[in-house]
């Protein structure tokens, strides 16, 4: 069926809700398992020919209707953690590429005074440093 340019609607759509299909809510303080033989005796009174189909407690449709957003929340966190876990991976590798590119600009200084302590020493050198001082500025 074609409404006045608008979109093609299966017929049924058109004409309501299908009542051949009907759903019931029965709130008691009994369990639903001592309910069950009593509302199908109820509708048998009724119809002979009714069938009970699908009968769930409050907590089972709640718990359908929430488990494709836990689902998703779920997925949500694992995509989080990964993208977390590669962020940290990512800042540990450019601080140890840093640290690699630097060990020299540190390293031949520090070579070069612990070379020129020892051959002070080996000299007879007395004013030459026990320890390593740092340097203010290490010009190259």
């Amino acid at each position: 069926m074609v409404l006045a340019g608008g979109p093609d609607f299966p017929v049924p759509s058109l004409v309501g809700p299908d009542i051949s299909t009907m759903s019931y809510v029965v709130r008691t303080t009994i369990s639903s398992s001592e309910l069950m033989p009593l509302v199908q005796r109820a509708t048998h009174s009724v119809d002979p020919q009714l069938a009970l189909a699908q009968v769930r407690t409050l907590q089972d449709v709640l718990d359908r209707a929430s488990a494709q957003m836990a689902f998703t929340m779920v997925l949500v966190a694992i995509a989080a953690s990964v993208a977390l876990m590669l962020g940290v991976i990512g800042i540990y590798g450019v601080m140890s590429y840093v640290v690699t590119q630097r060990t020299g600009e540190i390293g031949v200084p520090l070579a070069r005074r612990l070379l020129r302590t020892n051959l002070d020493r080996a000299h007879g050198d007395v004013h030459a440093p026990s320890t390593l001082t740092p340097k203010a500025s290490v010009s190259r």
